[in-house]
């Protein structure tokens, strides 16, 4: 492969001077096809100059230093860009890098098996709010007020109260809020401001 024209050179046209020296001197690739998918989808980021970069892709002696990292991106579906490329493209790949490296890669399927969602013990805070917090700061506090202010938006959420939760609890115990026509039980505004300050 010659990069300044990107001419896939034959065996003969290495051998007679054209490439410089033979194919397995310069450690030419050979597949045309694993060149084309390297030029159009890896050199945009892994070209020479790059600092995660091969030093020259064109040379089997750079695919063979980077095959361990090559090994664990293809297989895991990082490589080629982006996240999940084309499986055909993958194993051509991979195949490479096996035959060139001794290196196995391994690609079993388009897309990896998806890491299981650890479950988790449920936020009892986010019970209270649906039982009892929501209704309440969507009458008191969203209706006709704080839909921008707080950016609660027009209903209330869990995490939208968080991250309001100080100045909420502020205007609670300074009595500044709710403004009227819209009140509420001394009760109702202690029980609130507590809640509030107990999220974490």
């Amino acid at each position: 492969y010659r990069k300044s024209d990107r001419a896939i050179l034959k065996t003969d046209d290495l051998s007679s001077g054209t490439g410089g020296s033979t194919g397995a001197e310069v450690g030419v690739i050979a597949d045309a096809e694993v060149l084309k998918l390297v030029t159009a989808n890896c050199l945009s980021c892994h070209g020479a100059g790059a600092s995660n970069g091969f030093k020259d892709a064109t040379k089997e002696a750079s695919w063979k230093a980077s095959a361990t990292k090559l090994k664990e991106k293809l297989e895991a579906n990082t490589m080629p860009p982006p996240s999940g490329g084309q499986l055909s493209m993958r194993q051509a790949l991979a195949a490479y890098v096996t035959k060139v490296s001794g290196v196995v890669v391994n690609i079993g399927s388009a897309t990896p098996t998806p890491t299981p969602t650890p479950t988790g013990t449920p936020d009892p805070k986010l019970a209270e709010f649906n039982a009892t917090y929501k209704t309440m700061i969507q009458n008191s506090c969203v209706n006709g007020c704080h839909t921008h202010a707080f950016h609660l938006g027009n209903e209330p959420t869990y995490d939208r109260v968080k991250a309001a939760k100080a100045a909420m609890k502020d205007r609670l115990d300074t009595k500044s809020m709710p403004r009227a026509p819209v009140t509420i039980s001394d009760a109702q505004r202690t029980m609130l401001s507590n809640w509030l300050g107990s999220l974490p």
